[in-house]
């Protein structure tokens, strides 16, 4: 199980991935929350120069269909292969939209040290659209 902050409220949740990610091959992690109609995505982005995107301009919640749909109609996201478990799990996404489901995307910003510095990384996690 993995740990979410959000709001000040920790979720323990099983968070899974559609693929194995490089940079910009679709969400980092998903996980769904039997209690609530929920299915939380998180986007994580890395910088050493403490620059992300606007989470109010990623439209994450759209692009996080169509990561699944993706995964689950063609097994690829972004021309990569999904791996069976990873389309399964996108097809009980898809599943789970059709039961009234909803995307609540994050964004984790990790930043970490310059290359050649010493320092601690951070990661600050924030509601994105």
């Amino acid at each position: 199980m993995h740990c979410s902050i959000m709001g000040g409220i920790v979720f323990r949740l099983p968070f899974k991935e559609l693929i194995k990610n490089g940079a910009n091959n679709g969400a980092d992690l998903f996980a769904i929350d039997a209690k609530s109609p929920i299915i939380w995505l998180v986007e994580v982005k890395s910088s050493i120069r403490d620059r992300f995107p606007d989470p109010s301009k990623l439209n994450l919640e759209k692009r996080g269909w169509d990561w699944i749909e993706a995964a689950a109609n063609s097994g690829k996201i972004a021309g990569k292969t999904v791996e069976p478990e990873g389309i399964a799990y996108a097809q009980k996404l898809l599943d789970l939209r059709l039961q009234g489901y909803v995307i609540k995307p994050m964004l984790a910003k990790v930043s970490v040290p310059a290359a050649g510095s010493s320092g601690v990384a951070r990661v600050t996690i924030t509601a994105a659209k």
